[in-house]
């Protein structure tokens, strides 16, 4: 009776411990207002929490953030796709930078390789029993978290209260991806505790670490970015999660491995982009890119156009600008990377190149606004200004080609 009695209490014990678990001292990284880069301040806490020495910016670099550009999304869904099949509206006049098309599952398994982790990158490729999917979803995050692995997952953030308070939002779906790192439950008081990469660029870090969520806000957060439009790919129900399996590679050896690797990108070697996020969903990579890009902005393809723009005039080409500011971004960024991190000789070498382009793309970004500006109901009177307008755009970005093959020229001096 007494041995009876005790194995009740032990399973009582153990159901209750599984109910609840909060991982200790987990880092936190932040991203800025400005850019898209949660999914990668997501990877560099969980790196840290292994006790590698990696920054978000060394984070950006290794996984071709600066270095990367991908071109003709695809028009038709697939077999594959949900409904409503994710557009990446609009395809014209524009190109895909690192961050638009965030980390895949390659791209977080190259990532484990260079620091001694094995990855898993579950999501599930067609959604049509949402109750299954969540069952399946949960009991992962549960079972990860209580053997202490943090784990980055997608949530809708317009659903999370934060940024309902911040931005003064209803608090319906609106269906806009960001990555958090969930670091604990309690399924008695019904809440999942995450690190929000993006708090602190609002108000400050502690805003963001071990933030409280009740697990049915949580749960239709979940379920809310799987309809995001804005991506080529479903992205609800994903975790993504590192295990120790090794040693890191020394710095100057990852270095080298991504580099090289980031050079195949600009190439526009396809196989060098992530099958999930660019291969599945765009045509064309790299120099390539640059040189759809430039077809874009010939007269003849712009007239084709032009009643599109002029009907849409003042929601087209804003539109159109935003990924323009995260291509300076990505290159400043990784720019500044390089000349602090000066782990080979390439990296002052890229660093340098990587500035002369931030200047061009700028010089395109303000010629878009000139565009934009120039556009009028009067279709004689927009060619004759656009023109010279559109010219100059194609100059800069053969310009940039021009950079860019140099960053491909060099004579690297890699110690693989």
């Amino acid at each position: 009776m007494l041995s009876f009695f005790l194995l009740s209490v032990n399973i009582n014990a153990i159901s209750i411990f599984n109910n609840e678990h909060i991982i200790e001292d987990v880092p936190y990284v932040s991203q800025s207002k400005n850019d898209l880069y949660c999914n990668y301040a997501c990877c560099a806490m969980l790196l840290q929490y292994y006790g590698i020495n990696v920054s978000l910016q060394e984070v950006l670099h290794n996984t071709g953030i600066g270095y990367s550009l991908s071109a003709s999304p695809r028009i038709s869904p697939t077999l594959s796709d949900d409904f409503p099949y994710p557009v990446g509206f609009p395809h014209h006049f524009r190109c895909w930078c690192g961050q638009e098309t965030s980390l895949g599952e390659e791209d977080a398994k190259f990532l484990a390789k260079l620091y001694g982790l094995s990855c898993e990158y579950i999501y599930p490729k067609i959604v049509l029993d949402e109750e299954k999917c969540w069952n399946e979803y949960w009991g992962r995050v549960k079972s990860y978290v209580l053997n202490d692995i943090p784990v980055s997952t997608n949530v809708d953030f317009t659903l999370l209260p934060y940024y309902i308070n911040l931005f003064n939002l209803s608090g319906r779906a609106y269906h806009f991806s960001h990555n958090i790192v969930i670091v604990g439950f309690d399924e008695i008081k019904g809440l999942v505790y995450y690190h929000d990469p993006l708090c602190k660029a609002y108000t400050n870090e502690e805003d963001g670490k071990y933030a409280e969520l009740s697990i049915d806000t949580f749960r239709k957060a979940v379920y809310s970015v799987h309809w995001c439009i804005w991506n080529g790919w479903e992205e609800g129900y994903t975790t993504l999660i590192f295990k120790k399996s090794g040693e890191p590679m020394p710095k100057e050896k990852a270095f080298e491995l991504a580099h090289k690797r980031n050079i195949e990108r600009i190439k526009g070697n396809s196989s060098a982009y992530d099958k999930q996020s660019c291969r599945a969903n765009f045509k064309f990579f790299g120099i390539n890119a640059l040189k759809v890009l430039k077809k874009d902005f010939n007269l003849k393809n712009f007239l084709i156009r032009l009643p599109l723009l002029i009907l849409l005039k003042k929601f087209y080409m804003p539109l159109i600008m935003q990924p323009y500011d995260f291509l300076i971004m990505e290159k400043e960024n990784v720019s500044i990377y390089l000349k602090n991190a000066d782990l080979n000789p390439v990296c002052w070498h890229d660093a340098i190149l990587l500035d002369k382009e931030v200047e061009c793309w700028k010089e395109i970004k303000g010629l878009l606004k000139r565009l934009n500006e120039t556009i009028d109901i009067n279709p004689l009177k927009t060619v004759a200004l656009c023109i010279p307008i559109l010219q100059n755009i194609r100059e800069n970005i053969d310009e940039i080609i021009e950079i860019e093959e140099k960053i491909i020229g060099y004579k690297h001096s890699y110690i693989l």
